[in-house]
C-alpha cells in the first residue's frame, strides 16, 4: 500500500498537494506554506483547488466544523480520477488534533485508488483484531462450524459466475467495481508466509477457481476468479519500517457489485479469505480447504 511521503517537494503531473489550511488563507506555516510556496496555493484562498494543492480549512474550532471540508474534497476526488491526491497530516500541527481525531474524517477516501493517506490515518482507521497469522488461522477452525455452514448456503461458483473462461491463456483480470467493503485488519506476517504470498496463484484444478498475485509496487494482495476475471479481494499491506521482514495486512477491500459477486457477508469473505492466505502459505486443513474452495 502506498502512503503519503512524510516529506514532498516535488509532485508528478497528475498530483495535487492536499494541506490543511485556515478560512483566511494565510498559509505561513508548515504544509500550508510548502503549498504557497511551491504547489500554486493562493494567499487569501482557504479552501479548495488551487493550483496544484488543495486546501482545507482546519482552524475554525472542533473536528465536526472540518467534516464538511473533508466531505467536499472526498466528492471532488471521486469526480477527478485522473488526479492523484496526496493527503498531508491536516490539523495534526499548529491545528492542535490528533490522528485518531482527524483520521476517521477520511474513511470514505481510504475507499478511492486516487487518494493518497498519511500512513498515520491509516493506522488510525485500519486498527483492526491485531493477531498473528497463526492466531486468526485458530480463531477460524474455532469457529469452523458456523463458517463452513455459512459457505455451504452460497450458490456454488459456476451459478454465480457464468461461462468459464476456454484456457488459462485467456484469463483477464477486471478492475476492482466501486462497490465495495472495506474489512479493517491488522494481520501480521512474517517473511517466510510473505514469500509465498508473493509467488502468486494460479489453479490446478478444477475446484479450485482463484488466480491470485500482488502489486509489489501498491502493497495488494488480489485474488480473482479463474474463469471469469472477477476481481473478489484486494487487501493491503506494507512492510513495519522499524521492524524489517515483519509485514502487516491492513485492510481488506470486497467487491460488492452484485452483478458480479452475489455475496454480501463481511464475515464469511474475511474467513474465505483467511483461508485462501493459508493455504497459500502451506498450512492444509479439510476445513481450510473446504472455506477456500467449497470443496
Amino acid at each position: 500500500m502506498q502512503f503519503t511521503p512524510d516529506f514532498i517537494d516535488y509532485l508528478q503531473p497528475d498530483d495535487i498537494f492536499v494541506f490543511g489550511s485556515n478560512l483566511a488563507g494565510s498559509h505561513i506555516g508548515g504544509a500550508a506554506r510548502i503549498a504557497r510556496k511551491k504547489f500554486g496555493a493562493i494567499p487569501g484562498v482557504g479552501v479548495g483547488l488551487q493550483g496544484r494543492s488543495y486546501a482545507i480549512p482546519t482552524m475554525q474550532g472542533g473536528v465536526e466544523t472540518i467534516k464538511p471540508y473533508v466531505d467536499q474534497f472526498v466528492q471532488l476526488a471521486r469526480m477527478l480520477p485522473s488526479k492523484r491526491f496526496l493527503v498531508t497530516r491536516i490539523g495534526c500541527g499548529i491545528a492542535g488534533f490528533t490522528d485518531a481525531d482527524i483520521a476517521p474524517l477520511f474513511a470514505e477516501a481510504l475507499r478511492l485508488p486516487n487518494v493518497l493517506l498519511p500512513q498515520e490515518f491509516v493506522q488510525v482507521l485500519c486498527a483492526g483484531i491485531g493477531d498473528t497469522f497463526e492466531a486468526l488461522v485458530l480463531k477460524l477452525d474455532k469457529e469452523r462450524q458456523e463458517i463452513v455452514r455459512e459457505m455451504e448456503s452460497v450458490k456454488p461458483d459456476g451459478e454465480r459466475f457464468g461461462t468459464a473462461a476456454s484456457s488459462a491463456d485467456d484469463f483477464r483480470k477486471m478492475p476492482m467495481p466501486e462497490s465495495v467493503s472495506l474489512i479493517p485488519l491488522d494481520i501480521k506476517l512474517n517473511k517466510t508466509q510473505m514469500d509465498a504470498i508473493l509467488r502468486g496463484h494460479r489453479p490446478d484444478a478444477m475446484e479450485d477457481h482463484w488466480y491470485m498475485c500482488c502489486d509489489r509496487e501498491y502493497g495488494t494482495i488480489d485474488y480473482y476468479r479463474s474463469w471469469t476475471g472477477i476481481h473478489i479481494y484486494s487487501a493491503s499491506y506494507y512492510e513495519v519500517p522499524d521492524d524489517p521482514g515483519t509485514f502487516r495486512i491492513i485492510y481488506l477491500k470486497v467487491n460488492r457489485d452484485a452483478s458480479q459477486y452475489s455475496d454480501s457477508c463481511d464475515r464469511r469473505d474475511l474467513a474465505q479469505f483467511l483461508a485462501l492466505l493459508a493455504m497459500q502459505c502451506g498450512v492444509y486443513s479439510e476445513l481450510l480447504s473446504k472455506v477456500a474452495y467449497g470443496g
